[in-house]
């Protein structure tokens, strides 16, 4: 991949990187899709909800009309 860069200190070592952003919004998109699919491990045993029961319940407690 061109254009990427590096900032350094002092010592040369790595501190940050400067990538192009259309790169940078590939790799946010591909972040986000690896975050979605560990919540969706994490729940995948879960017991399924009735939606009528759910929004029965968020009616009785206020937090919809």
């Amino acid at each position: 991949m061109k254009k990427i860069q590096f900032i350094v200190d002092s010592k040369g070592k790595r501190q940050a990187v400067i990538v192009p952003y259309k790169y940078f919004q590939e790799l946010w998109e591909l972040a986000e899709d690896a975050i979605d699919l560990q919540l969706i491990e994490e729940v995948k045993d879960e017991p399924l909800l009735d939606w009528e029961e759910v929004k029965m319940e968020l009616k009785t407690t206020g937090v919809i009309d």
